[in-house]
């Protein structure tokens, strides 16, 4: 599976080098997987003159059936969670989000893709911390378990003995 961060980032740097279906071509073809599929069929699409709707439908069409179409109301995350290319949902919907511009109006894509990046990048980091916090809370009750019956077998039941025998 692609990571989001890496193919939002070779797609700013190779739409800055030559049009927008090379681009996703030569991206779609060095990530590989169902994700580079996605992008290379995308950007096959819109070379043989599909509009933007079409070639990201051409997308989901090449997919397995029962499969929801990358379509207009695609924007960053559009996909996630819910049905989509069994690849990687979020990062089509993404890329297709942010370079819908780009196709459409002439807008540069490159800081689009790296605001983008950025963005996934803060996400992923916001979910790694909230999966420690959470794993820390889980072991606290095991290691409660093993150390507290520890902790007075050697700790309290000597001192418990040896106080009691000194009283005797």
């Amino acid at each position: 599976m692609a990571d989001a961060g890496v193919v939002l980032e070779l797609l700013a740097v190779a739409t800055s080098a030559t049009s927008l279906p090379d681009a996703l071509r030569v991206v779609g073809d060095a990530v590989g997987g169902p994700t580079g599929l996605g992008l290379t069929t995308a950007g096959a699409a819109l070379v043989l003159g599909a509009g933007w709707d079409e070639a990201w439908a051409t997308v989901s069409a090449s997919a397995d059936e029962g499969v929801a179409p990358v379509g207009s109301r695609l924007g960053p995350g559009a996909l996630r969670g819910g049905r989509g290319l069994p690849a990687t949902p979020s990062v089509l919907g993404l890329v297709a989000g942010c370079l819908r511009p780009a196709w459409e109006q002439g807008a540069a894509p490159a800081s689009a893709l790296r605001a983008a990046r950025d963005r996934h990048d803060r996400e992923a980091e916001a979910r790694a911390v909230e999966a420690a916090e959470r794993l820390a809370v889980r072991v606290v009750v095991p290691l409660g378990l093993c150390l507290l019956p520890a902790f007075v077998l050697l700790g309290l039941v000597p001192t418990v003995i040896a106080l009691g025998s000194g009283l005797l």
